[in-house]
């Protein structure tokens, strides 16, 4: 009598089972946990596990406090976006660059801020690939986590992965079967807690990183900003043009040097404030009284000007000369052509 023929998992009927290719993953036992007796492995699993919970805590509040700076980053950025417009209308030289300044560097602190905090996200961290911690640890669990995902599936690659799925289980049932043994469950819980614990140093030290940027990034721009300031009103300050006129026996000295000051004139266009300092000589026997003052160009033509705090009329002795300050507003397209300034 002929025996029967019995299935079998794989290949033809009466075959043996397809062998399972073993995990790739380290399924020993650690040799300390081996040696414990029963009542200090249930205390220690216990232990563990509670401290697995307790780390998982503490890499999700470094994680939250992140998420905050990433936040204030972003608000620093966007302030910076919106100080521009009022850099670009603020009046006086030395303010519009301090403002200036603050808006550019504010945006530049919280860009940095962004790029870090997408630097330390989805982190290379160089401790993950010995760790070993399949059981808790995703994609360790499963024993060739390339074979899935990628950005576009063709039909082809639905089916390799949907061949990989099936095959892949039986690999994954016979490993997952040796948690069965307490000590074995216990030495991946211990893995897993110093992962967690090196895990967390990481997430401390990127989130002292971030801190460091934010508050370092304020106090520069602070600095910037009054550096900016300070550089404006110095070069402003040191600025001193200067031009002569004669008109008969008359000898007219003019300096200006600018404020800083600058005030809107028609839609678009803009004047700038001058200290303008004049003395005037008169060689002449006979006294001399000015209606006013007039701004002129290189050719001599007159340059709207508006003038304060000077007398009105301008008078001058005999064979004397005499000294005035005050303040001058100067259209900036005119700015350039300005040579001088006389008396009318």
């Amino acid at each position: 009598m002929s025996a029967t023929s019995q299935p079998g998992h794989g290949g033809q009927p009466g075959s043996p089972p397809s062998p399972v290719p073993p995990s790739p993953y380290d399924m020993t036992v650690d040799p300390l946990i081996s040696s414990l007796p029963k009542d200090q492995l249930d205390h220690l699993s216990a232990t563990v596990r509670s401290l697995i919970a307790t780390r998982i805590e503490g890499i999700h509040y470094a994680e939250g406090r992140r998420s905050q700076l990433l936040v204030i980053g972003g608000a620093l950025a966007a302030a910076g976006i919106a100080f521009l417009p009022l850099a670009m209308s603020a009046d006086g030289v030395p303010a519009r660059w301090a403002c200036l300044a603050a808006a550019v560097s504010s945006i530049l602190v919280g860009l940095a801020t962004w790029a870090i905090y997408l630097r330390q996200t989805n982190y290379p961290y160089p401790f993950i690939d010995p760790a070993q911690t399949w059981k808790w640890f995703y994609h360790h669990a499963i024993p060739d986590k390339k074979a899935f995902g990628g950005w576009f599936h063709s039909k082809g690659s639905r089916t390799a992965e949907q061949a990989a799925y099936a095959h892949q289980w039986q690999i994954f049932r016979n490993q997952i079967k040796g948690l069965s043994d307490p000590r074995t469950d216990v030495t991946q819980d211990v893995k897993q807690l110093y992962l967690l614990h090196v895990d967390e140093l990481y997430k401390n030290l990127f989130l002292t990183q971030l801190r460091k940027v934010l508050k370092g990034g304020v106090i520069l721009v602070s600095i910037v900003s009054v550096s900016a300031f300070a550089a404006a009103t110095l070069v402003g300050a040191q600025v001193v043009e200067s031009g002569t006129v004669y008109i008969s026996d008359l000898r007219v000295d003019s300096s200006w040097q600018p404020t800083g000051g600058i005030r809107r004139s028609g839609e678009f266009g803009e004047d700038l404030e001058f200290v303008l300092r004049l003395k005037v000589s008169n060689g002449g026997g006979v006294a001399f009284a000015a209606s006013g003052l007039r701004a002129e160009g290189s050719d001599g033509e007159p340059i709207f000007a508006e003038f304060a705090g000077f007398p009105n009329p301008i008078k001058i002795g005999a064979r004397a000369s005499s000294d005035f300050t005050g303040r001058v507003w100067i259209g900036s397209k005119d700015r350039s052509d300005l040579e001088r300034f006389n008396l009318t």
